[in-house]
């Protein structure tokens, strides 16, 4: 009787440390799954930081990279030849203050004062004109050099061109007012095109006396990279 009384109790303590068992076996399996989505959950914080730091990171090298852009686009603008634009200038200027159209080719280096007496008397257009032996394609290929073609075709005083090709001017004397540049002063640099304030004297006349001329000269960026004369406003020249 006290056996089987022991044999039941044993029994039942097995009985109760199995369930407490499972008991366990199943917090143990509550807690793994916790675990693991706790896990999922730091894993997908992660991957969202990890994403908004690149994305962020790219946007700063994309504006970083848009400045750098910027900024070299800006100091590539390259300045321009102030010296061969105030020649072109000086070219022109001197020309159409010679007060003799043939005195220009004198300025353009084509010939002497001496020379244009032998100068033959012609009519074009019953006009009295004096032909030269200057080719007018010489004539207008060495005035392209200071100036676009634009301007040597609507602005540049360049006499007439007789049948044969040849440049001759209407015989005006042999006088004429030369240039002299005081400053030239960049107000525009753009697109190929620079804008220069000019402040200028007649040098026989009006360097003596201090009077300034001024005037805004506007020069064109040629394919060649030289700068050619493309307009000129006076304000006071005559």
């Amino acid at each position: 009787m006290i056996m089987a009384y022991f044999i039941y109790q044993i029994s039942n303590e097995k009985q109760t440390a199995i369930a407490e068992l499972n008991t366990l076996n199943s917090e143990v399996g509550t807690l793994d799954n916790t675990v693991s989505s706790l896990q999922n959950v730091i894993n997908h914080t992660l991957d969202n930081t990890n994403s908004q730091t690149s994305s962020s990171s790219n946007s700063s090298n994309l504006n970083s990279n848009t400045s750098n852009t910027t900024s070299q686009a800006t100091n590539n603008v390259s300045q321009p030849n102030e010296s061969e634009c105030k020649t072109a200038l000086l070219k022109y200027l001197d020309c159409i203050g010679t007060g003799s159209p043939i005195s220009e080719l004198v300025v353009l280096d084509f010939l002497t004062y001496d020379q244009t007496d032998s100068a033959t008397r012609i009519t074009i257009d019953n006009k009295d004109y004096l032909k030269t032996t200057i080719k007018y394609s010489d004539f207008k290929n060495t005035v392209l050099n200071y100036v676009t073609e634009d301007f040597f075709n609507n602005k540049f005083p360049k006499g007439a061109e007789t049948p044969d090709g040849y440049v001759a001017f209407v015989d005006g004397g042999k006088s004429g007012t030369t240039h002299l540049i005081n400053n030239m002063t960049l107000v525009s640099n753009q697109n190929n095109l620079v804008q220069y304030e000019v402040a200028y004297v007649y040098s026989e006349s009006d360097e003596s006396n201090g009077e300034k001329r001024k005037l805004q000269a506007t020069f064109e960026k040629a394919s060649n990279g030289h700068y050619l004369l493309s307009n000129v406003e006076f304000e006071n020249h005559f």
